[in-house]
C-alpha cells in the first residue's frame, strides 16, 4: 500500500488505513469550490494531498475571517464530527490540488470503535485551535512586515512542491481593509531580495529572511506537536 501524501493518514495504523481504503475517494479540488459552508452539514472530511484549503468564521460584525490553513499536514471538517456547536463555518480551497474525501458517517463510528484514532483527532483538533488562537492575535498587535512574512512561510510550508504561489494567495490572509498595508510589506520582501515578484506570482529566495522578519507566532505555531 503507498504512504498517503496526506500526514494524517500516513501516521494511521496500517490496519486503520487498510480499513478506510474502500471509502477514502481521490478528489480534484478546484480554487474557490466550498467543501463546507455555513449552516450546512458536511458529508464528507476532506485530507488534502496537494491541495490548499483555508477555514473561514464569520464574525459578530458580519465579515468573514481566515482562521487558518489546511494543506496536506491536516484534515478539512473533523471538528465537525464532534457537533455542529463546536464547527468552523466554512471551507474554501485556496489552491488547487489533490485530495481524498472520507463520509463523515463512517469516520464518527472510526472514533467509537478506534482508540488511537481519537486520540489522534484530539490532538489535531486542539493543535488547530492553538494555530487559530496564535493567528487572531497576530493580526491583531503585530505590524503588516510580520504578518505577511508568516504568511509567506505558511503558504511555503504547505504548498513545498510549488516554486511559487499566487499574490493573492498572499493578500488574503490579511484583516479585512488592510489590503494597502499588505501590499506595501510584500513589496518590502521583494525590495530586500526576501521574495521574487513575476506578475501575480510569489517565489521564496531567502527564506531565513522570512523567518528573521516573522513574529514569534510562526514559531510557536511549528513547534507545536
Amino acid at each position: 500500500m503507498q504512504t498517503p501524501q496526506n500526514r494524517f493518514l500516513a501516521a494511521l495504523a496500517v490496519d486503520a488505513l487498510t480499513r478506510w481504503q474502500p471509502r477514502l475517494e481521490p478528489v480534484a479540488l478546484q480554487a474557490g469550490e466550498v467543501l463546507q459552508d455555513f449552516n450546512q452539514d458536511p458529508q464528507h472530511l476532506y485530507f488534502p494531498h496537494t491541495a490548499l484549503v483555508v477555514l473561514q468564521q464569520r464574525l459578530n460584525s458580519g465579515s468573514i475571517a481566515d482562521v487558518a490553513l489546511v494543506g496536506f499536514d491536516g484534515i478539512v471538517g473533523a471538528n465537525q464530527v464532534f457537533g455542529k456547536d463546536a464547527t468552523l463555518a466554512r471551507s474554501v480551497v485556496l489552491a488547487p490540488g489533490a485530495a481524498q474525501r472520507f463520509p463523515v458517517a463512517q469516520f464518527r463510528q472510526e472514533l467509537e470503535a478506534d482508540g488511537a484514532v481519537l486520540s489522534a483527532t484530539l490532538r489535531y483538533l486542539q493543535d488547530l485551535v492553538e494555530r487559530m488562537a496564535l493567528t487572531a492575535l497576530c493580526n491583531l498587535h503585530h505590524t503588516p512586515l510580520q504578518i505577511m512574512s508568516r504568511r509567506v512561510l505558511e503558504l511555503a510550508d504547505r504548498l513545498p512542491g510549488a516554486t511559487g504561489f499566487a499574490q493573492a494567495l498572499c493578500l488574503q490572509g490579511f484583516p479585512s481593509g488592510a489590503t494597502q498595508p499588505a501590499k506595501e510589506a510584500l513589496l518590502l520582501l521583494c525590495a530586500g531580495g526576501v521574495v521574487q515578484l513575476e506578475g501575480e506570482q510569489v517565489s521564496v529566495l531567502q527564506r531565513g529572511g522570512l523567518e528573521r522578519h516573522a513574529c514569534g507566532c510562526y514559531a510557536d505555531a511549528r513547534t507545536r506537536p
